[in-house]
């Protein structure tokens, strides 16, 4: 009768110490599910290049995961607004004359990232939106300025490097042509600091 007991009470422990481990499993897998499908949000600070004049770039990007689209590509929606803005001035015998161009841009864009390893990866964006351009000129006789608006499209590629759970730090080289009243292509050359909320 001893002996049987200890049988019993030795099923009823493994019994109860599997049933709290397959209720493990499935919360930790829902956890890395919930972790994954999390939006991003980041900061990019750099500079734009366009016809030898280099330029102050930023941009606040929301990306939102949506589907595995292969077996190493995830596919991301990206929404960005950004700003750049060229200035320049010189000072003559007659007077200061001074250039400035403001452009803003909000651009959504289809963002395919490939994991390299569980804390690095790469991704391609491809995006198509608008944006908002004011350039005003400064003379010894007179200021002048004028807006203009248009279609602008972003081709980047970057990289981020996990640094913590949330905290993600990165770089981006992208290419951005200009429709419209503004027609100078830039390129830009961004570092990221990328927060999963």
């Amino acid at each position: 009768m001893r002996a049987r007991g200890s049988l019993a009470a030795a099923l009823a422990l493994a019994l109860l110490s599997g049933g709290a481990l397959a209720k493990d499993v499935p919360r930790a897998v829902a956890t890395e599910a919930s972790a994954a499908q999390a939006l991003r949000v980041g900061g990019l600070l750099g500079f734009d290049l366009t016809d030898g004049e280099s330029g102050l770039g930023l941009r606040v990007d929301g990306e939102l995961p949506i589907q595995r689209i292969g077996p190493r590509i995830d596919l991301s929606a990206v929404g960005s607004l950004g700003f750049t803005r060229f200035s320049d001035s010189t000072t003559t015998a007659i007077g200061k004359y001074s250039q400035s161009t403001n452009i803003v841009k909000l651009v959504p864009a289809a963002r395919f990232t490939i994991p390299l390893a569980p804390q690095l990866g790469v991704y391609g964006d491809a995006g198509l939106g608008l944006y908002w351009a004011r350039t005003s000129i400064g003379t010894p006789l007179e200021d002048t300025s004028s807006n203009g608006v248009g279609v602008t499209m972003r081709f980047a590629v970057g990289g981020r490097y996990d640094v913590t759970e949330r905290l993600g730090l990165g770089g981006e080289l992208g290419w951005n042509p200009f429709l419209g009243d503004y027609s100078d292509d830039t390129v830009s050359v961004l570092a990221s600091v990328v927060y999963r909320l």
